[in-house]
């Protein structure tokens, strides 16, 4: 593993200065602040470590974990019978006649109690039981979701590096270049214009990694946002953007999409509408009230016992409308799921294509494209000390060399976050031993 951290700036620094040790002094002080900046903010930041910092400390993991006992206790009082009911009820009081005053009055004590036929009861505690595998399932996409923006940001941290240690090596040669323009002015063998171009280009680089630094910070601060932190106790992420981890073929990543967390929340889903189809079913079915008690007849002093029964006619409601939106509601996620799977394929198959482009961009780069221009620079600067090449050539060997820097730094990180998007749509890490 690479630490991508300011001592490659360092590491940077002395193999380019191994043979002009007078080089590159405007650098030093950048380098001892940024490693001391470093050392006081603690080592560097693995993938493993940002992934479990967030999982155990996100704050928006933390309030959706709150859903699954919200559940359990829906679930307690989906599973309750309903109360008996108790009444009193008073006839024949203050009337005319004889039912004057409470002579004549007829006092009922009741007692009732609400049946519930069809299962009811256990069809409702399932319905429940089915919402509470939906949460689960969304604690886990939640979960993917989290994990897939840790890599992204971790990412990007490692990239700003990369491009921070680069705009390093652009003030080394920034400062060689205006090194070797002063001794040429000096000796009247160039304009003093050209000492001037070539300080602006110096104070430009120094401009330019202000700003790669303002940006590595701002990303370090994105990345511990999500656990929660306003201030990284971490100044750098130990990451090797080149180091490509063995992805397996596309056809392999397509037999792993029927197992991605979001088409097992369908699936979860589909089981919950199963289940309120069958409740909306059972409701169908009417209840019953039954009730017994004592009255009291106070106009011959006895007492009798009554009953009652009562269960309501379903001649014009019979939850027919209910029922039909359960049935439509589980037909639809049948189309959502098939509609799903073709998107995650679609998808699929054009990050794999990005993917294997960002590889082979890398590996042209730095296998190709770099050594030869770190040649011709290396020659460039040979002619330019001699007199043979101009200001202006040695100048645009230098952009080149930092341009197509650059553009490797862009091509590998591409190729990480790319792969997290796979990791993402197929629900498996990938990349996380490249870390």
């Amino acid at each position: 593993m690479r630490v991508l951290s300011p001592a490659c700036v360092l590491e940077v620094f002395m193999s380019l200065t191994a043979l002009r040790p007078w080089a590159g002094v405007i650098v030093l002080w950048i380098v001892a602040t940024v490693t001391a900046t470093a050392a006081e903010s603690g080592a560097a930041l693995t993938l493993s470590d940002a992934l479990s910092r967030a999982i155990e400390a996100n704050p928006d993991l933390k309030a959706f974990a709150f859903e699954l006992p919200a559940l359990a206790g829906r679930r307690e009082q989906a599973g309750l019978r309903p109360n008996p009911e108790i009444g009193l009820e008073v006839e024949n009081v203050t009337g005319s006649g004889e039912f004057r005053g409470a002579k004549s009055a007829e006092f009922t004590l009741a007692l009732s109690q609400l049946i519930e036929l069809g299962g009811k009861r256990g069809l409702r505690v399932g319905v429940v039981d089915a919402a509470y595998g939906l949460a689960e399932s969304d604690l886990a996409v939640q979960r993917l979701d989290l994990a897939a923006e840790v890599l992204r940001r971790f990412v990007q941290a490692a990239h700003n590096q990369e491009l921070l240690a680069l705009s390093a090596r652009r003030i080394e040669l920034a400062g060689r270049t205006l090194t070797t323009v002063q001794d040429r002015v000096n000796a009247a063998l160039a304009s003093a214009a050209e000492g001037h171009r070539a300080t602006a280009a110096r104070d430009r680089a120094l401009l330019d990694r202000q700003t790669a630094e303002r940006r590595l910070q701002s990303s370090l601060h994105r990345l511990a946002a999500l656990w929660g932190e306003t201030n990284p106790g971490f100044a750098t992420v130990a990451a090797d953007l080149y180091a490509f981890p063995e992805v397996s073929d596309f056809d392999a990543l397509m037999e792993r999409l029927g197992a991605s967390p979001d088409l097992a929340r369908l699936l979860t889903e589909a089981r919950l509408r199963d289940a309120e189809l069958r409740l909306a079913e059972a409701q169908r079915r009417p209840d019953v009230t039954v009730g017994g008690g004592l009255r009291r007849l106070e106009a011959s002093d006895d007492t009798a016992l009554v009953f009652s029964m009562q269960m309501p006619l379903k001649i014009h409601d019979r939850n027919q409308g209910a029922i039909r939106e359960a049935r439509v509601r589980r037909e639809q996620l049948d189309v959502e799921y098939d509609a799903l799977l073709n998107r995650a394929r679609a998808e699929l198959f054009g990050l794999y294509q990005e993917l294997l482009q960002a590889r082979a961009e890398t590996e042209i780069l730095r296998g190709q494209v770099l050594p030869e221009l770190e040649e011709a620079l290396r020659q460039t600067e040979s002619a330019y000390d001699l007199g043979r090449y101009s200001y202006l050539e040695l100048v645009d060997a230098q952009r080149s060399l930092i341009e197509v820097n650059g553009e490797l730094i862009d091509a590998a990180a591409r190729y990480h976050a790319t792969l997290a998007e796979i990791e993402r749509i197929t629900g498996q890490a990938i990349a996380l031993p490249a870390y």
